[in-house]
């Protein structure tokens, strides 16, 4: 770890945007950071969805000759699926089971079981837990109470981008600003192949955000619904997860915000007190 906090952003900044670096890589490093970004966007239509090639390669930034020589690879090596029609491809048998390979240091998943559980038994709402992986929030588990929204469809395991959520704008909040802006950029990149969601409106759901001093969505992502989350500091106080409440607006209204927040930043404080308990330090993906 580098003691300088300059350094240590400039790293984060570096990670966080690798892709962008590729063009000046050496082949063989930018034919890997190709093929990880088409296996980050694949991931992000996980579980059970699927992208058209001239999508992936939009998202990536890649030409289509390009994505489909590096996705025929990983076909073959089993990361990514295609469809029998050959017309999509999703992620692959070998990237579950790496995943499983992949123990972490701490288990927060376990660690945080408990809190998602009272939460949404308190709350009555759903409740997610949500991870930072470098430009990307990934929902690492979740509980439904007794007034789930029965249209919603994020499900353990999937990606999006991390301003597309209230539990990833809780984290990106917590970051330098220059991470703030790049992360905003890439993000709208990648959005508006599916949404309305550009620079501006995006920059504008992190002011609100900061304004409130929690993460905050409403209408914006969902019509009709709004999310709430609070950021999961790690050993350094730097943003390592983040926990949400979602509800239909009618639920979770300005006056209810306030409690609410209060709910989550008490268990969220509970998580971080719980960490520094542990030896060894929690890893988080860059």
């Amino acid at each position: 770890m580098i003691a300088s906090v300059n350094c240590k952003r400039a790293n984060n900044v570096h990670n966080m945007h690798m892709r962008h670096d590729a063009a000046s890589a050496p082949e063989g490093t930018q034919s890997i950071r190709r093929a990880i970004s088409l296996l980050r966007e694949a991931a992000e239509k996980a579980p059970g969805g699927s992208w058209r090639l001239s999508e992936l390669a939009a998202r990536c930034g890649i030409d289509r000759t390009t994505a489909h020589r590096i996705l025929k690879c990983l076909v073959a090596e089993r990361l990514i699926m295609r469809s029998p029609d050959g017309q999509r491809y999703r992620l692959g048998p070998l990237a579950f089971e790496l995943g499983l390979a992949a123990q972490p240091i701490i288990d927060l998943r376990s660690l945080c079981s408990d809190a998602l559980t009272r939460l949404a038994d308190r709350c009555g709402d759903t409740v997610f837990l949500i991870v930072r992986s470098g430009l990307d929030a990934v929902c690492m588990d979740r509980r439904e109470g007794h007034y789930p929204i029965k249209a919603l469809t994020v499900e353990i395991g999937t990606r999006r981008p991390l301003c597309a959520s209230a539990g990833g704008l809780a984290m990106l909040m917590l970051l330098p600003k220059e991470v703030r802006r790049r992360v905003i950029v890439e993000n709208a990149r990648r959005l508006a192949t599916t949404t309305r969601l550009g620079v501006r409106t995006l920059t504008t759901m992190l002011d609100e955000s900061m304004a409130a001093g929690c993460g905050l969505s409403h209408d914006r992502i969902i019509p009709g619904v709004v999310a709430i989350g609070v950021p999961i500091r790690d050993f350094r106080h730097e943003p390592l997860a983040a926990l949400s409440v979602t509800a239909i607006s009618e639920r979770l209204g300005t006056t209810r915000r306030p409690e609410i927040v209060a709910m989550l930043r008490a268990e969220a404080a509970a998580i971080e007190r719980a960490l520094q308990k542990h030896d060894m330090r929690p890893t988080r993906s860059e």
